[in-house]
């Protein structure tokens, strides 16, 4: 058989391009390696010579093998249930020669760090911002409320807490309509929802997100959150996402902000494909402003809207890195860099950052992930569910937006897409039930 051992050829390959050295910044600690957001973050701290320290579990996450990252350590994960993810950063903190800077890459370091601020903050630069405010904008139970109190146009949503409760919701539900969790905080599963037609899935899909768990951490805050939301759903939403991304200090007018278009993504609720540049909103931009006081939040966000109706409608908010981080960072907002020097304290820096933010002409127009797109062009078309006019129609978008930025993709830094590429021709080829069945559903009509 054909073998190649990948580690070593990795290990080769460690020390392509070494991060800048001896410009006396404190180094940071970056973690769920894999996700694009973490990527973009090394990069852009990286250049700027931050020294970059990436945790991790998986040896393959993407994140580990930019040459922007000085080192690499392995850490468990961080949904771990036992809880070995907060014991090992403590332990990591008090053996480390200098306080590293702590910025969250996901829901559940935005939480673990503002919920712990004050143990971490022995050892570690961590923000200033509190357990609560942070999990008010990750509990979407609680993000809707707020918006109601502060005005925000938010999807007709139930919230059940009891099976009789469950089963009067489906009765006077208007289908089709979104399950979704309440929380992805130390959630197993990473499930995003599901779109639900009739009454009798929506009982048989609610009862199975039930059965999904949370981590003991998160149920011994909250235990409500195992309870799963049913919402109003937009058929526009799987093409049209308005993201109004930024930082937001404690004084509001420390404060950047830019906005996007998502225009496409790799599933009805998943991880976004293809973004447009779009005009920021002032009177959004207001809105988010009073949403963060009510619950008393201030730094790096991404808040998500539909439009529709001649609307926005949120339905999602997050206090961290997120995925097309590297199309803002190329726009003129260093939030990594501005995140980085508000967890030190430094305003001053924080503040010259935001006063150089000026977006240019020449800044990218749109941004994607180079692999998903292909991934998804290839795949959808195999399985009927895209025809060739519709690739085409994607086709001439990407060669018409000119320079894009991407999620992956770097010409200095080329690794981690390589790594990208393998992984995701790996699982397509590992794990090739879903396009099974869309290729049966599309083409010869059988049900899911």
């Amino acid at each position: 058989g054909f073998c190649v051992d990948f580690s070593s050829v990795l290990n080769r390959l460690d020390n392509v391009r070494p991060a800048p050295r001896g410009t006396g910044l404190a180094p940071v600690l970056l973690t769920t390696g894999g996700y694009h957001g973490t990527l973009a973050a090394v990069r852009a701290l990286g250049r700027a010579g931050v020294p970059v320290v990436v945790a991790d579990s998986d040896a393959f996450a993407v994140a580990r093998w930019s040459c922007f990252t000085r080192s690499r350590v392995f850490a468990p994960p961080v949904r771990d249930k036992q809880y070995r993810f907060l014991d090992w950063l403590l332990a990591f903190g008090k053996r480390s020669r200098q306080r590293h800077v702590l910025l969250p890459t996901c829901d559940d370091t935005a939480w673990l760090y503002a919920r712990h601020r004050d143990e971490l903050s022995r050892h570690f630069h961590v923000s200033g911002c509190s357990g609560d405010a942070v999990y008010g904008l990750l509990n979407k139970r609680q993000l809707m409320a707020a918006c109601r109190e502060v005005g925000i146009d938010t999807p007709g949503t139930r919230s059940p807490s009891s099976e009789a409760e469950l089963e009067r919701v489906a009765s006077a539900a208007r289908y089709p309509v979104l399950i979704k969790p309440t929380s992805q905080v130390l959630f197993e599963s990473r499930h995003k929802g599901k779109e639900v037609g009739d009454r009798a899935e929506l009982l048989a899909t609610y009862r199975r997100f039930r059965e999904q768990r949370y981590g003991d951490a998160l149920l011994a805050y909250d235990a409500s959150v195992s309870w799963p939301l049913v919402q109003e759903y937009f058929s526009t939403a799987d093409r049209s996402i308005y993201n109004l991304s930024g930082y937001i200090g404690r004084d509001p007018a420390d404060s950047v902000l830019r906005a996007s278009r998502k225009v496409l993504q790799e599933r009805e609720i998943g991880v976004g494909i293809c973004f447009e540049r779009a005009q920021v909103h002032a009177e959004l931009v207001q809105a988010v402003r009073a949403l963060f006081a009510r619950l008393g939040y201030h730094g790096i966000f991404e808040i998500e809207f539909i439009p529709a109706h001649g609307r926005f409608y949120l339905i999602d908010a997050n206090p961290r890195f997120y995925g097309e981080l590297a199309f803002d960072v190329a726009r003129s907002m260093p939030l990594p860099l501005i995140a980085y020097f508000d967890a030190l304290g430094d305003m001053q820096a924080v503040r010259a950052l935001i006063a150089a933010a000026t977006e240019l002409p020449d800044a990218p127009r749109a941004h994607m992930y180079r692999v998903g797109f292909e991934m998804y062009l290839r795949t959808q078309r195999f399985s009927g569910a895209l025809s060739v006019e519709q690739q085409r129609v994607w086709r001439d978008w990407q060669a018409a937006q000119g320079a894009l930025s991407d999620a992956v993709h770097d010409g200095e830094d080329w690794v981690p897409s390589l790594i990208e590429t393998a992984k995701r021709c790996y699982l397509q080829l590992r794990f090739p039930a879903e396009l099974i069945q869309q290729t049966a559903r599309h083409r010869f009509g059988f049900a899911r």
